[in-house]
């Protein structure tokens, strides 16, 4: 009863943050229905993973917030420790510790410092979800995304980005088999576009990438409007491509 109340306030942190509002308090009340399942029972993994669920849209809350998610990562990482020592098996939780890791190379990339820990630690995970589930869309878009921080990272930089945006449109198009509806597996592909068209220079070959990349964005918002501030995020980086290039 106590993991069931904390699944129904967590959905509704998790809405509260999808429409702009603050989700604290909603998030500590769910962490606390949860802690208490645990009580009754330690060995009660589902809980505890879904103390790791609590812990990352804390972290993503925080993120984009600007603030420091690196105490609620933490909690979340140990959370999804817990559960996934307790019971393996847990197939569905990995993709989710994946996007705790990608937060991570995410805030490592904003204040300056190299991905390449985060994102390796979410590719061990999301190998360990591949073994679980192939069929997992979840985990074929983390692999995506994680592809994405990768090209990013190489293009900031000057360097060549090409493999990990090729490997990152592949496992977008894996996600979208698996799921077709998918607005998120949109999105990635569509700013994984967008860094193809910055690595390509300018020309009529870039224009008709980036212009492929808008078409994909608005599709994603269509069918998720609530992606439209990740959404305008890429686009701004699309115009920064334009330009600084």
């Amino acid at each position: 009863a106590r993991n069931n109340l904390g699944i129904a306030l967590l959905r509704r942190g998790v809405a509260e943050m999808a429409t702009g509002r603050d989700p604290s308090e909603s998030l500590e009340m769910a962490l606390s229905s949860f802690a208490e399942a645990v009580e009754i029972n330690p060995n009660y993994a589902y809980a505890h993973t879904n103390i790791g669920f609590v812990h990352h849209v804390r972290a993503r809350y925080a993120f984009f917030n600007g603030d420091d998610p690196t105490s609620a990562i933490i909690a979340a990482r140990a959370a999804f420790a817990n559960g996934t020592a307790i019971n393996p098996g847990i197939a569905w939780s990995f993709p989710e510790q994946a996007q705790v890791e990608l937060l991570e190379a995410r805030w490592a990339m904003r204040t300056g410092r190299s991905p390449a820990v985060a994102l390796d630690r979410a590719d061990r995970t999301v190998a360990r979800a591949l073994e679980l589930n192939r069929h997992s869309p979840e985990a074929w878009l983390a692999a995506a995304q994680a592809e994405l921080q990768r090209a990013r990272w190489g293009v900031d930089r000057g360097r060549p980005a090409f493999e990990a945006i090729g490997s990152g449109l592949d496992h977008a198009e894996a996600a979208l088999a698996l799921n077709p509806g998918s607005a998120e597996a949109r999105l990635v592909r569509a700013a994984l576009l967008f860094e193809r068209a910055a690595s390509s220079g300018p020309g009529a070959r870039r224009e008709r990438i980036a212009a492929g990349a808008e078409a994909l964005l608005d599709e994603a918002v269509s069918v998720n409007p609530f992606l439209d501030n990740d959404a305008a995020e890429i686009r701004a980086r699309a115009r920064s491509f334009s330009a600084d290039r």
